[in-house]
């Protein structure tokens, strides 16, 4: 494990079990932060330009938006669940029962599990990881959070 800073972890194990963590107490406040239109518009765009810059796709007008965020209580949440870009479905997500675990105070780990899915190669992998940190730069902004 390589902790990167007290907000996330990153762990590469093996082809199979590679993921990021993100600290269990910032998912918390994550949670608990309503997300704002005008942010999560920022966020989408951002992914597709990354996307595109990275060669992954020519043309982002047809694609899913990258980014999904946590539903709780009727309500968009800064908390993200998954993050998908086009090329057989890769992504990297966090496990939905972790996440109701968080949501009903019963999680007892340190981080929240983001796992990656169907990566062929290394740009794929290179860009989750990419739009992941983003999210997190930009959560410790909201969160006024120092290194």
């Amino acid at each position: 494990m390589i902790s990167l800073d007290k907000c996330f972890y990153f762990f590469d194990i093996s082809e199979d079990t590679s993921f990021i963590g993100l600290n269990i107490d910032i998912a918390r406040k994550a949670i608990s932060i309503d997300m704002l239109e005008k942010r999560y518009k920022d966020f989408q765009e951002t992914s597709l330009r990354e996307i595109k810059e990275a060669g992954l796709v020519k043309d982002t007008r047809n694609i899913f938006l990258p980014y999904r965020f946590h539903q709780y209580g009727g309500r968009v949440t800064l908390l993200l669940d998954s993050i998908r870009i086009p090329e057989d479905s890769c992504s990297l997500t966090a496990k939905s029962r972790k996440i109701k675990d968080l949501e009903e105070e019963y999680c007892f780990e340190n981080f929240l599990r983001y796992s990656y899915c169907n990566i062929d190669n290394d740009s794929q992998a290179d860009i989750l990881t990419l739009l992941w940190v983003n999210w997190v730069d930009t959560l410790k902004v909201i969160l006024n959070m120092e290194d």
